[in-house]
């Protein structure tokens, strides 16, 4: 794995930390827009530098649909 793959591949895993407990455990009907309005208000690593950081509602919401139907969520969030 090159430099370059590593780096894609730990953000694709933050990317799948934040929406993975979405995925694994979804919200009941009509909750999902709170849930992730609950996660765009947590603090998050980044994954090269260490900084803190937060994600916009839309960004997870992006990575959501991305990530829900893949065959491999990490993958497809590279």
């Amino acid at each position: 794995m090159t430099v370059k793959d590593d780096t894609a591949h730990r953000w694709a895993c933050l990317r799948f930390a934040v929406v993975g407990p979405v995925i694994s455990s979804p919200p009941g009907p009509g909750q999902l827009q709170k849930r992730l309005e609950q996660l765009s208000g947590e603090l998050w690593q980044l994954p090269i530098s260490g900084e803190w950081v937060r994600f916009g509602k839309s960004t997870i919401e992006r990575w959501y649909y991305q990530a829900r139907e893949a065959q491999n969520p990490i993958d497809e969030l590279r």
